[in-house]
């Protein structure tokens, strides 16, 4: 399906290089984005549970917002718009680099059918 639609978008390898260009850049800026918010949350949750209590627990707060952890705390740190948009940005950037390995393969190496005997069109060669 992936390359059918590919194929008949008729995109150049240019206009390919430059949406792998793009859309590594999204992902960088996404998981430096992810990065600040997840540290800039952490904070919230200190100076909420300073207000609460009156000090600031920071090896509670490192247990409930560790990635290992898998916190429930967390969850709108894993599931956002941003991460929603990085992992649509990583389907396309692997889609695109599958294309660019099968035309090269394809490129590079004589067609099967011609070395059957078979022509562009399909016909067999007699």
């Amino acid at each position: 399906m992936r390359k059918r639609i590919i194929d008949a978008l008729r995109i150049t390898r240019t206009t390919i290089l430059l949406v792998i260009a793009g859309t590594i850049a999204h992902f960088v800026l996404g998981i430096l984005y992810q990065r600040s918010a997840y540290l800039a949350y952490r904070q919230v949750i200190a100076n909420a549970y300073e207000k609460e209590f009156g000090y600031v627990d920071s090896v509670y707060i490192n247990q409930i917002t560790s990635f290992q952890s898998l916190s429930i705390h967390l969850n709108n740190q894993y599931f956002n718009v941003n991460t929603f948009l990085m992992f649509c940005s990583l389907s396309i950037l692997l889609a695109l680099f599958w294309n660019l390995i099968k035309n090269r393969k394809k490129n590079q190496n004589p067609t099967e059918n011609t070395l059957k005997g078979i022509d562009q069109l399909g016909h067999t060669k007699m």
